[in-house]
């Protein structure tokens, strides 16, 4: 189902920050799933899809360390200047920046803040290509698609993991119950173009939700998505859990000229991503560490694909049963305040930590004028003062957030 124009200019559902373990909901959030209303619980899961592809693919995962170490130069920058001003560009080693641009690239193209209007044509049948891209350090593949919109203009979108993100994030809700309509970029394009090129893929959502996850863990994830869709096209006899199980035991990876199956390399990346984590928030992080190792591919562990390896219809029960082994991240409903994730009884003080560092992150780098300023914990702490709105470093509330973290940081009377 297409959005019309006036749809897509409104505001989105909820979002996942990336890196932060972060899910912003509009509606409403409680932890016992089964007392949401269906359209909070749909949006839920596409976000909760979102923190998963986050914590359990190749790709996700560096792209969340690659956010950590953004952070880790600005603050160390920060640290040798006597003064600061809003926003800061700070000076990243070149193998960040090689990073930035590689996530820059398999990506694909962005998608505007207020959203993308394209709503396409299915009757003009959409091309793609193949284009190489040379990086620094590894060289990969860009996947370029040609639409037509429904007011007869053809477009060029380069498609990355953006795009495969927010398919399968759309595809795995539409499992639980019919969908409010998403606009056609990014949500639906992916399944458009297998409409038109794979209709096996299409017509089996689950497959379609295997072949999404599966491509991210190439750090080319457009490339193999495309790759996966073109060999299902030749041989469409396998299942999409046969699909990525077959990737998992079948594609050695060399390590120091060793060949590793994938999921002993990616048990170790969990373990090294863990330690990297550990350095960025510089604390102990137990609920963090419970909820990577869930995730570890072991005896046929992949939480998100065996939820929904049945014949039976999925309901709230399997959203239930993923989140109790997974773990719920660090939620901001705007219907219903926010929800803090705890370990036996204790509160998951390395969430919350991460939460501060990389929204004072964000807060230094942004870009948007309407938005400097702006104290990113203005929403929760209940407490704003007179400098909330413009120049929080200001504030001298005992408990304001922003002060106790920028304190921490002993970049507090840096701002200028």
């Amino acid at each position: 189902m297409h959005l019309s124009r006036e749809q897509i200019e409104k505001e989105l559902q909820g979002y996942y920050r990336t890196g932060c373990f972060h899910i912003y909901l509009k509606g409403s959030f409680r932890e016992d799933l089964e007392n949401m209303s269906f359209d909070d619980l749909s949006t839920f899961t596409h976000e909760y899809v979102h923190y998963l592809q986050n914590i359990s693919t190749f790709y996700g995962i560096f792209e969340a360390n690659t956010i950590h170490q953004a952070a880790i130069e600005t603050f160390r920058e920060i640290e040798t200047k006597q003064k600061i001003t809003i926003p800061y560009n700070t000076s990243y080693s070149e193998d960040l920046l090689e990073r930035l641009r590689w996530i820059n690239v398999m990506n694909g193209d962005r998608v505007p803040e207020e959203g993308c209007q394209d709503i396409i044509n299915e009757d003009y049948k959409i091309s793609f290509f193949f284009e190489d891209y040379y990086g620094q350090y590894r060289n990969g593949r860009k996947v370029r698609v040609q639409y037509k919109t429904i007011d007869g203009i053809i477009k060029n979108r380069y498609i990355g993991a953006l795009d495969i993100k927010e398919g399968m994030a759309v595809a795995y809700q539409s499992i639980l119950g019919e969908l409010q309509p998403h606009p056609d970029i990014p949500y639906n394009l992916l399944r458009i173009l297998c409409k038109q090129h794979f209709p096996s893929v299409y017509n089996d959502v689950k497959k379609f939700i295997c072949i999404c996850y599966t491509s991210l863990f190439d750090l080319s994830p457009a490339d193999f998505f495309m790759s996966l869709c073109l060999d299902d096209r030749v041989d469409n006899t396998k299942s999409g859990f046969q699909v990525f199980d077959d990737f998992i035991w079948t594609s050695p990876i060399k390590v120091k000229n060793k060949s590793v199956n994938v999921p002993y390399f990616f048990n170790q990346t969990i373990e090294t991503f863990k330690e990297s984590i550990k350095g960025f928030l510089r604390i102990d992080t137990p609920y963090i560490d419970t909820i990577l190792d869930s995730v570890k591919l072991v005896d046929g562990n992949v939480p998100i694909l065996n939820v929904i390896n049945t014949e039976a219809p999925i309901t709230v029960e399997n959203i239930k049963a993923l989140v109790k082994v997974t773990g719920i991240p660090f939620i901001h409903a705007q219907g219903r305040g926010w929800f803090f994730p705890s370990l036996n009884g204790q509160g998951a003080s390395d969430i919350v930590h991460m939460v501060g560092l990389t929204w004072i992150h964000v807060f230094l780098l942004q870009q948007d004028k309407a938005k400097q300023g702006i104290c990113p914990f203005a929403t929760i702490c209940g407490m704003c003062g007179d400098y909330c709105f413009d120049k929080p470093w200001l504030e001298d509330y005992e408990k304001c957030i922003f002060k106790l973290i920028t304190k921490d940081l002993k970049i507090r009377d840096k701002f200028m």
